[in-house]
């Protein structure tokens, strides 16, 4: 072996017999395995629902009900005034019906968002 790699001499290969180390053959530190009940496990299945992200998302989903309700009434060739009412009324509706779930505590039961998630292991 030449250097250590693979012919024992350089002659007769049509090469110079520079050995040059291959850069792109990269080795990953090895990820630890964590067993139950150890720190860093815990650590992360431990995290609390952040209630802003929750009503972020809530608010979105009102807004993106409203939106829809506009092209349709956009395509129906409906008037900006009458649509501006129709979303004002959807909205309205939309919102005492999230703030009528938010006392009943059924938000977000069906969710698979992290923080709802989280927020129903706590419960």
């Amino acid at each position: 072996m030449y250097n250590n790699i693979g012919v024992l001499t350089p002659r007769g290969t049509g090469t110079s017999g520079h050995v040059q180390a291959n850069k792109f053959n990269l080795r990953r530190a090895p990820v630890p395995k964590f067993q139950e009940g150890q720190a860093s496990a815990v650590a992360a299945a431990d995290k609390k629902p952040n209630q802003a992200i929750l009503e972020h998302n809530k608010k979105r989903q009102i807004e993106l009900q409203v939106f829809q309700l506009r092209e349709e009434l956009e395509e129906k060739g409906v008037s900006e005034e009458e649509i501006k009412e129709a979303e004002e009324k959807k909205r309205a509706a939309l919102v005492a019906e999230y703030e009528q779930q938010q006392l009943q505590d059924q938000d977000a039961k069906l969710s698979n968002e992290t923080h709802a998630v989280a927020q129903r292991k706590q419960e």
